[in-house]
């Protein structure tokens, strides 16, 4: 038996394409023990909403969501050649950080109002007063 015939792997430069490319979907879809996003690595899915008229040309198209090896996520506009990869960190980073502004718009709103209906009390009593003093 020779050495490419062996049950061990070959080294990397005398392995085929496709054995190369096998290992390395295996090395991806595993780590530390957990099969990452519960997803097979390479699966492609596509949104059920489109785009809305915000994003210009790429308007009423569906988003088309792969799963990149390690922690990556490719998003791509459905019949476009632009991508965008993002690690998975960014988008739970993204999520905080939305959740937290939205949190602080909120409190911002209530304020406003409050001062809103603080001024209309002082208008109201000004006018009363100004009323009292011509009569």
């Amino acid at each position: 038996m020779n050495r490419l015939e062996s049950t061990e792997a070959a080294p990397p430069e005398r392995m085929d394409e496709s054995t190369r490319a096998r290992l390395r979907a295996a090395k991806a879809k595993r780590l530390h023990g957990f099969q990452l996003f519960g997803a097979e690595v390479g699966s492609v899915r596509i949104t059920r909403d489109t785009l809305n008229s915000q994003h210009g040309a790429h308007r009423g198209r569906h988003l088309v969501v792969s799963f990149v090896g390690g922690d990556l996520i490719e998003i791509r506009p459905f019949g476009s050649p632009i991508r965008k990869t993002v690690s998975a960190f960014d988008i739970y980073r993204f999520a905080i950080e939305r959740e937290a502004t939205a949190a602080r718009m909120e409190r911002l709103r209530a304020q406003r109002e409050k001062k809103k209906a603080r001024l209309e009390r002082l208008r109201l009593k000004a006018a009363e007063a100004r009323l009292r003093r011509s009569l």
